[in-house]
């Protein structure tokens, strides 16, 4: 059987196997039978499930055509879908079905629709086209019923959410990269929304950021299925931030509500709060009283912290460990005479920078220099 479908505006014509003797044998029975099919050689029948979809919920349009007749052609146009997101689910159910004494070969395509706005959307009557059928030399084409959904619109959201229209069983996720940068460059912001719903053309409102920090839209991608409960996988929404002065900043984690239709209920998803350390531009007059960048080598003019470092030491000096053994030097000098050496992965506290030097103190109050190029690993 050819399956026809008009999505988007454009005809779509998917080729499906004419149904053949192995087929599994279908109940008889009315809750098998549509009302309409006793007595016809021929009967094309449509239904909507749920009937009251609410508003982006993905509801079923099944398109099933018995035949108690042979056929060498058969094709299933579908009405326009106007007013849903529509995509043809894969697939063809094939079987038998015996009413009232006469044998039926039944088939079955499916769409799934997702509707774009709340009332009442008429889905106009489907058609089939047969050819070859016993005893009339021209093709046979015979029209399904109308329907129309009666679309539910959205409750209001839980107060302080965000409103995104998302429906479906949906989690969020973030990640930033990188953690820690320079005035001047940007870290890469992923969102990630994953489950099953309506994510194809899913939209989210921006995530806020700290003063100090720019965001800038990037685009989205997504890895979609479609199913009869909406599209299934990932979609991911991509953003830059900025660092226009130096900080230690937290991006606040993105919430937003997602209804979830078969508990008739708001859930809210929501994401994790992001840290994010820059530092001074490579080369400006705050870098000099600037620590090492924890987490990688530093280099002439790499900072890792705040402007005004000193002042701020008491409430933001962040806590690192060494990542070799490290001598811990007495004054910030080449020669000058060692104190200890600090052993692989001791916890320390940046401190300020001088001449090529950055200062560090451990747990136990001891207070030496080491040099600036050392590579340390910031904590949580």
């Amino acid at each position: 059987m050819r399956r026809a479908s008009r999505l988007g505006g454009w005809l779509v014509a998917v080729v499906l196997a004419l149904s053949g003797s192995a087929m599994a044998q279908v109940p008889a029975g009315p809750a098998a039978a549509p009302p309409g099919l006793a007595g016809k050689t021929v009967y094309l029948d449509a239904t909507l499930t749920p009937p009251n979809p609410w508003l982006g919920q993905t509801a079923v349009y099944a398109l099933t055509l018995y035949r108690s007749v042979a056929a060498s052609g058969l094709s299933v146009t579908p009405p326009a879908f106007e007013g849903f997101d529509a995509a043809p689910l894969p697939g063809q159910d094939d079987g038998q079905l015996t009413v009232g004494g006469k044998r039926y070969v039944v088939s079955r395509v499916t769409y799934a629709l997702t509707p774009k706005r709340a009332g009442r959307l008429p889905l106009g009557p489907p058609q089939a086209r047969l050819a070859g059928l016993p005893g009339i030399p021209a093709p046979l084409t015979v029209a399904g019923p109308a329907l129309a959904a009666a679309v539910r619109p959205l409750p209001p959201p839980p107060q302080g959410v965000a409103d995104s229209g998302l429906v479906g069983r949906l989690e969020l996720t973030a990640a930033l990269a990188p953690a820690a940068l320079a005035v001047g460059e940007e870290a890469r912001l992923t969102v990630t929304l994953t489950g099953r719903g309506n994510l194809s053309g899913a939209t989210l409102p921006p995530p806020t950021v700290p003063q100090g920090l720019l965001l800038r839209t990037l685009g989205s991608e997504d890895a979609l299925t479609p199913g009869p409960d909406g599209a299934a996988g990932r979609r991911l929404f991509h953003y830059g931030v900025l660092a226009t002065a130096p900080g230690r900043y937290a991006l606040p984690g993105l919430s937003v509500a997602v209804f979830d239709p078969a508990a008739e209920a708001w859930r809210v998803a929501t994401g994790p709060e992001l840290p994010l350390v820059a530092a001074p531009a490579p080369g400006s007059s705050q870098a000099d009283d600037a620590p090492a960048v924890p987490g990688r080598r530093a280099e002439a003019g790499d900072v890792a912290a705040l402007a005004g470092w000193r002042r701020l030491i008491p409430l933001l000096a962040p806590k690192v460990v060494v990542a070799a053994a490290t001598p811990l030097a007495c004054a910030p000098e080449a020669r000058a005479e060692t104190l200890a050496v600090l052993p692989p992965g001791r916890r320390v506290a940046l401190g300020p920078a001088r001449n090529g030097f950055v200062r560090l103190e451990t747990d136990d109050d001891m207070v030496g220099w080491v040099p600036r190029d050392t590579i340390v690993t910031i904590l949580p």
